[in-house]
């Protein structure tokens, strides 16, 4: 009997060693029985040693045993169901811990093979990856408030990064082992299986974090336009400014499409699923828009998308924002040649007080 370890769950191949010395077990205790102990009995009084070592000889049931057993050192109580009945982030990482505290210490006194343990690691990311599925419902992240979306990816972020470090431990003792046993030399490489999943949820975080940053943004510029038509009573400039947001409700917009995504399966990655991972920030965001239905921006090509494309803060400064607008701007009086850049922590504060040139 024999199983190649690149396919299948890390679950499988414990098991399967596990399986093997049991039926191997089995079948020594089969041997052992009556009837099979007075069949080479009689063959023994007859004189066919021939057929009596021959049959204890070919079966190779000793070593087979002897080389399960040892395997076994590393199987046995092996923590992987502490991995996959983690029932948050931070048991995942806790059972990561033991997963590879157990698989370096063992891996020392058990002649399992290198080999044989790098596609192990391999299928121990596959289940890391199907608990961070499960965990992390695609369906579900886009419900969550900013803030609790930002602590379960900072959590998710220590899941990964305790995985990088433990495998670096692991990269240290495969090489030590290696040596030791005199084995013939094979590359320690490691292809993670969760790395899609880690991929998309860094963008979905840079996603979010740039739908945070245009909501204040368009909110920031509609407070300081209304304030600015009505410190000028409605005067041209005034009117100029207000013909750029015509009737439109610029961040109610903005919610209105992220509301859509909210029955997106973010986790999906399925071929043809979010294709623009790899486009700049703002293209991408406005791609996975309008991926939504009735997604609203898009019913206004010439209002809502270039005014909120104007005023994103990727922009290179609040100057350049009115500029797009068709009114030039400067800062109040007390810094009349200072250029205020939207990554500026007083650009929020400052940009209330901005005037329009008279």
């Amino acid at each position: 009997m024999t199983r190649e370890p690149s396919s299948g769950t890390a679950s499988q191949e414990i098991n399967f060693w596990i399986s093997l010395e049991d039926a191997l077990d089995s079948i020594d205790r089969q041997l052992k029985s009556d009837g099979v102990t007075l069949t080479l009995d009689v063959l023994r009084q007859a004189k066919r040693f021939h057929a009596t070592v021959s049959f204890i000889a070919d079966t190779g049931l000793k070593e087979a045993a002897e080389k399960v057993q040892k395997y076994n050192q590393l199987m046995r109580e092996f923590p992987i169901n502490e991995l996959l009945s983690a029932t948050n982030l931070d048991r995942l990482q806790e059972a990561l811990v033991l997963i590879f505290g157990h698989l370096t210490k063992k891996l020392r006194i058990s002649p399992y093979p290198i080999r044989r343990a790098l596609p192990l690691v391999e299928a121990i990311s596959g289940d890391l990856d199907a608990q961070f599925h499960n965990l992390l419902s695609g369906r579900r992240l886009m419900h969550y408030d900013y803030g609790e979306f930002e602590k379960l990816m900072n959590a998710s972020d220590d899941v990964f990064r305790t995985w990088d470090d433990q495998l670096k431990d692991f990269t240290n003792v495969a090489r030590e082992v290696t040596r030791k046993r005199s084995e013939k030399f094979i590359p320690i490489k490691i292809v993670p299986r969760h790395s899609a999943t880690q991929e998309r949820l860094q963008y979905l975080r840079t996603f979010r974090k740039a739908h945070e940053q245009l909501q204040r943004t368009v909110a920031n510029v509609v407070e300081a336009h209304e304030n600015a038509t009505h410190r000028r009573g409605g005067d041209d400039k005034g009117h100029l400014l207000s013909e750029s947001f015509g009737d439109m409700d610029a961040v109610g917009e903005v919610r209105q499409a992220y509301e859509a995504l909210k029955d997106v399966d973010v986790l999906d990655l399925s071929p043809g699923k979010f294709p623009f991972i790899s486009l700049p920030s703002f293209e991408s965001m406005g791609l996975l828009y309008k991926m939504a239905p009735n997604y609203g921006l898009q019913q206004r090509p010439h209002t809502t998308t270039a005014l909120l494309k104007s005023k994103t803060p990727l922009s290179q400064d609040y100057e350049n924002v009115l500029q797009k607008q068709r009114q030039p701007t400067k800062c109040s009086a007390s810094s009349p040649n200072t250029t205020l850049s939207s990554s500026d922590p007083k650009f929020v504060a400052q940009s209330k007080s901005i005037k329009l040139n008279s």
